[in-house]
């Protein structure tokens, strides 16, 4: 039986500043791009410029610190969702700038808008569902009884 190579293309880090600087400066240009291409929308004064200057603060990082940070980034990095990508900004935001900014990557409009008309249509859908089971409810075998009634009688 054959085994399953690990297809993961996650990348393992040396914990220096250097290669810090340089993969949190390729994902930022990255994360731009990819901002820009789905449209999403950007809250909170965001400059991705000064996202790629972080020497100083990443070397004021303890290790559990730039163990986190790698982990944030490689999270960001193997799979690019709101999710990680916000976490990753939100630690670089808290514990390297040590600002009290908030960044957060939001969908776009019209994403919103579409999550918005499918939460309309659910419950639409569930006061629909509601209203049928009472009709049934209060219709019943009426109509089959009714049926039955005019076999029997055969005079109409």
């Amino acid at each position: 039986m054959e085994t399953m190579e690990n297809t993961m293309n996650k990348t393992n880090f040396k914990m220096t500043t250097d290669n810090f600087e340089n993969e949190i400066e390729e994902f930022v240009t990255k994360l731009k791009r990819y901002v820009e291409f789905m449209d999403y929308q950007v809250t909170g004064d965001v400059n991705f410029d000064e996202l790629k200057d972080l020497k100083s603060g990443i070397g004021n990082l303890s290790l559990s610190q730039k163990k986190k940070l790698r982990n944030n980034l490689v999270s960001a990095n193997y799979k690019m969702t709101l999710r990680t990508i916000n976490r990753f900004l939100h630690f670089l935001y808290k514990a390297v700038l040590k600002t009290d900014k908030r960044v957060r990557i939001k969908p776009s409009v019209k994403d919103e808008e579409i999550q918005m008309k499918r939460k309309e249509w659910v419950e639409a859908r569930d006061k629909a569902q509601v209203a049928l089971f009472l009709y049934k409810k209060t219709k019943g075998d009426f109509y089959k009884k009714k049926d039955e009634k005019l076999k029997i009688a055969k005079c109409f």
